[in-house]
């Protein structure tokens, strides 16, 4: 996810393949994603059906857009924000190529397509305040020169400079308030789906279950965590029994909806109504006691992994950043 555009590198190493081998070309990931899956839909098997998974990386960190889509955006005096719009502006034209070679092709009634983000906007909400105070000392300090240490420059860039805005949705990316985890979603069937807001609530887990059921391919009912929406999306009415569990920087959080249970790093808690007010702005826990206790019981029996061993001290020697130098061989060649 975090390619430089033009130099597809990744954590010091290129990381652009074909069919699992390293690949070298020149152009920018988005225009390349969407010419490769222009290809795959001309080139199909004409007498199957296909599925296609598409990832823009875009508009994930590092900020880099074309000139020409930069212009579109010179009244911003944000220069993040620029890129940022930028290369949603790169990403939703590459889109809609590929929907006019679906019309191209004549499939475009035969074809449910599916857009989604995998969560919201980066902002520095998610960050310590005494760490961002640093931050953005020495990011005044130094401008646009690089920070002495590796380290400091990666801490800066994803703290400082992912230009994201959520709003009027509360915090952003690495958060369980809903600015980190509430994102737009447009499923497409003409013909079959109406044109319609759902206003259900849908999440990623729930996507493959219900295109599965969408497309008449069965499944066991216990296969999924997630649910079938099939039958609500079509009918646009929304569905009951939307619950789930998400983990952030800063806690955890149980969606009943339209209840939802904040517990954050420090044990203390918060209770929003989502339904009455979506950007979380009224913590209404000291007038619903017995369901603060039914979430938090179910946030206990939640099952859970085994924790990630983090070695801080590689991370710190080698920071994972977005584009840049090679200083290693392309990582599919790597043991």
């Amino acid at each position: 996810g975090g390619i430089g555009y033009w130099d597809h590198v990744h954590g010091g190493g290129l990381d652009w393949q074909r069919n699992g081998k390293t690949l070298r070309e020149q152009g920018y990931s988005t225009h390349l994603m969407r010419d490769e899956a222009i290809r795959v839909i001309e080139n199909r098997e004409q007498d199957r059906p296909f599925f296609l998974y598409l990832a823009f990386n875009a508009p994930h960190l590092p900020g880099e857009a074309p000139e020409a889509s930069m212009a579109l955006y010179s009244e911003l005096s944000n220069r993040d924000r620029q890129l940022h719009s930028a290369m949603v502006s790169e990403m939703d034209t590459a889109i809609g190529a590929i929907m006019q070679s679906l019309r191209d092709q004549g499939l475009i009634e035969d074809t449910l397509v599916w857009f989604l983000s995998d969560n919201g906007g980066l902002n520095p909400s998610f960050a310590p305040q005494g760490i961002k105070r640093v931050m953005t000392f020495l990011d005044d300090l130094y401008g646009e020169q690089e920070l002495p240490l590796q380290i400091l420059e990666f801490v800066r860039v994803n703290m400082l400079h992912g230009a994201g805005d959520n709003s009027p949705l509360r915090a952003g990316k690495q958060s369980v308030y809903e600015g980190g985890i509430r994102v737009p979603a447009l499923v497409s069937w003409p013909g079959v789906l109406p044109s319609t807001r759902y206003t259900g609530v849908v999440t990623a887990l729930d996507v493959l279950p219900t295109l599965l059921s969408a497309t008449g391919i069965p499944a066991k009912e216990n296969d999924f965590v997630g649910q079938d929406r099939w039958y609500s999306l079509k009918a646009s009415v929304a569905s009951s029994g939307s619950r789930y569990h998400v983990i952030g920087l800063d806690g955890e959080a149980l969606v009943s909806f339209p209840w939802k249970l904040v517990i954050r790093n420090d044990d203390s808690l918060s209770l929003y109504n989502l339904k009455d007010d979506p950007t979380e702005s009224r913590d209404v826990a000291s007038l619903h006691a017995a369901q603060v206790e039914r979430l938090r019981a179910a946030i206990a029996a939640t099952p859970r992994a085994e924790p990630i061993n983090l070695a801080v001290w590689k991370l710190i020697g080698d920071p994972d950043f977005f584009g840049g130098e090679e200083d290693r061989p392309p990582w599919t060649d790597i043991p």
